[in-house]
């Protein structure tokens, strides 16, 4: 099995996590936070979907910001949302954005996330199709050359389906947590309704 093969059954095996674990999602427990500086489920799928966008665009297929998805398929223009030159290196994918940035990142349905994540997705997939094995091996864009540190574009891939996978596990334990509080706080809502005043 060649390394783009290898990457593309890791990225097809990360689409079929996060299917299974948003499957039955309702809208109060997608947007729950933990606390006003934590992400939501949702912001999570989007901060995911973001980097995928921009591997696919990018990275494997060496397009500029503006051809990214979230501006070509209208997202940006739905949702009012600019994230250009917000975060890390200004990739606006959520990594460095302070809290304040992150809770402006706007609530989408569940059936627009995913299919914003279903179309990177797909994208980087048949990227990773056209990507030739030299190109796999060599610096990443964006990586200096002679810097002990710059990765190159198969183990950017890499890390970024290891990171993605990462945050299957966070939306697994966030879902648990929703529904712990959501629950208890519908329970003291009935008990305060039922109590005599």
């Amino acid at each position: 099995m060649t390394d783009a093969a290898s990457l593309t059954e890791w990225l097809l095996e990360f689409r079929r996590l996060v299917h299974a674990r948003t499957a039955d999602l309702d809208q109060r427990t997608l947007n729950w936070r933990p606390h006003p500086d934590m992400n939501s489920i949702g912001v999570t799928l989007w901060h995911f979907s973001r980097w995928w966008d921009l591997i696919a665009v990018n990275y494997l297929d060496q397009q500029p910001m503006p051809t990214q998805h979230w501006w070509t398929d209208g997202w940006a223009a739905r949702t009012g949302y600019d994230p250009a030159g917000l975060g890390s290196r200004g990739l606006g994918v959520l990594t460095g954005y302070t809290p304040e940035e992150a809770r402006a990142v706007p609530a989408m349905s569940l059936s627009d996330l995913r299919a914003y994540f279903d179309t990177v997705i797909g994208h980087a997939v048949s990227a990773l199709g056209r990507v030739s094995a030299e190109r796999l091996v060599a610096l990443a864009p964006g990586e200096a050359e002679g810097n002990p540190s710059a990765s190159s574009l198969y183990l950017v891939v890499r890390n970024t389906i290891r990171g993605s996978i990462q945050h299957v596990g966070e939306i697994e334990a966030l879902t648990r947590l929703a529904g712990l509080t959501l629950d208890t706080n519908a329970s003291e809502n009935k008990r305060r309704q039922r109590a005599p005043r």
